[in-house]
């Protein structure tokens, strides 16, 4: 039965895990280029959103490049990985913010 084995499963090896760790790196990406990009607090209720998600979204930026590795290392470092990619976005997102400083 296809349920039994995948509750066997390790996490970082299960199919879905790297799509939602490339989702989320998608989605902080997108959080940290667009606050960079906008400024959030000219819109009271994005200034309120921005600093609700900014906690969470800082321990996602380290945070996901560590897991993404691990579930690399797991998938014996397949170029088609999603979580190759979210290392790769994570990282793109770093550089640009430490690029855009003023």
């Amino acid at each position: 039965n296809k349920m039994i084995e995948n509750a066997h499963t390790p996490f970082l090896l299960k199919t879905n895990t790297s799509r939602i760790v490339l989702l989320l790196s998608l989605g902080v990406s997108f959080f940290w280029i667009f606050s960079t990009v906008i400024n959030v607090y000219n819109i009271a209720v994005l200034g309120a959103l921005y600093e609700i998600f900014w906690l969470f979204a800082i321990l996602l930026i380290f945070a996901l490049p560590v897991i993404s590795g691990l579930g690399w290392i797991r998938e014996k470092f397949k170029l088609r990985s999603g979580y190759l990619f979210s290392i790769l976005i994570v990282l793109l997102t770093i550089l640009f913010l430490q690029l855009s400083v003023k």
